[in-house]
């Protein structure tokens, strides 16, 4: 049986690899230059709840009064508003790009997970193609 590598050996090696780190990069970029319609509910149903559990105020729809939501999106963000917080960060420059970041942060690393994943299974230049799709797709950006 071969021994696998612990999840935390793989997310280092991910990170020190050029090729995220120039998908981070254009991932940043991204999220700092477009400039494009939020729908409401990416602001009430995440940003909102977890300023509210974080700093103690903000507004909550009466789904989250009533208990009706989850609490698993709105966690991701707000323990980002927590580091913040602790760091004594918390300005509101601060409080407005980080949740970019941490979206720019993630879709880098789908955007990776896709190109080893098909590297891995159909060789590099399907792996090529299939991170091409990954960094136009709408619904990564």
């Amino acid at each position: 049986m071969a021994r696998t590598r612990s999840l935390q050996a793989r997310v280092f090696d991910m990170l020190q690899t050029p090729t995220f780190g120039m998908l981070l990069a254009l991932r940043l970029v991204n999220a700092m230059l477009v400039q494009t319609y939020i729908h409401p509910d990416e602001t009430w149903q995440s940003l909102e709840v977890a300023h509210k559990l974080v700093f103690g105020y903000g507004f909550v729809t009466w789904e989250w009064r009533h208990g009706l939501r989850g609490f698993a999106h709105p966690m991701l963000f707000a323990c980002v508003y927590k580091a913040l917080q602790v760091l004594g960060l918390d300005d509101t420059r601060l409080i407005t790009v980080a949740p970019y970041v941490l979206v720019a942060v993630i879709a880098a690393s789908v955007d990776y997970a896709t190109y080893c994943f098909a590297r891995r299974v159909a060789g590099t230049d399907v792996a090529r193609l299939a991170l091409f799709c990954s960094l136009v797709s709408c619904t990564m950006s």
